[in-house]
C-alpha cells in the first residue's frame, strides 16, 4: 500500500505543478499588459499562488517528511483558495459571449474584452481544480514516505 500512495502523491504534485504553470502562465500574460497602473492588485496576486506551488512542491517531491507536506499543502490551499474566490467574485456571472467586440484597456492599447473575460474563467477554472487537488491530497501526505 505504501507504493500506491507514494505514486498517489507524486503524480498528484505534477498535476498541481501543471495547472500552476498553466495559470502562472495566464497571469504573467496579464501582468506584462496590465501592470502597473491598470488591474494591479489581481495581477500581483495572481502571481503568487502558482509561483509559491512550483516551488514549493518541486521542493517536497524531491526531499519532505509528512508534516512539512501538510504544511505547505495548507498554505497553498488557502493561497488557492483566495485567488479561486478572488477570481469568482471579480467575474461574477458575465457570460464572455455576450461581451462581443469590446475593448479592454491595457497599458499599451486594448485588448479584447471577451479574450479577457476568458482567460480570467480559465484562472478561476484552474484556480479551484488546484485548490481542491491539494485539499484531496492532504490525507495522502500523511502517509509515511517510502
Amino acid at each position: 500500500m505504501t507504493v500506491l500512495f507514494a505514486n498517489l502523491r507524486v503524480y498528484g504534485y505534477v498535476a498541481v505543478i501543471l495547472t500552476s504553470a498553466a495559470v502562472l502562465g495566464i497571469s504573467a500574460y496579464f501582468a506584462s499588459i496590465f501592470l502597473p497602473h491598470l488591474h494591479h492588485d489581481f495581477s500581483i496576486y495572481s502571481l503568487i499562488p502558482p509561483s509559491w506551488t512550483i516551488f514549493m512542491f518541486t521542493l517536497i517531491l524531491i526531499s519532505s517528511t509528512p508534516y512539512t507536506d501538510a504544511i505547505i499543502l495548507f498554505i497553498s490551499g488557502i493561497l488557492w483558495l483566495t485567488l479561486a474566490a478572488w477570481s469568482s467574485d471579480s467575474l461574477g456571472s458575465t457570460q464572455c459571449d455576450a461581451l462581443g467586440n469590446s475593448r479592454t484597456s491595457t497599458k499599451n492599447g486594448t485588448i479584447s474584452a471577451r479574450s479577457y473575460c476568458d482567460l480570467s474563467k480559465v484562472i478561476e477554472a484552474f484556480s479551484w481544480a488546484t485548490f481542491s487537488l491539494s485539499t484531496f491530497f492532504s490525507p495522502i501526505s500523511t502517509f509515511p514516505h517510502p
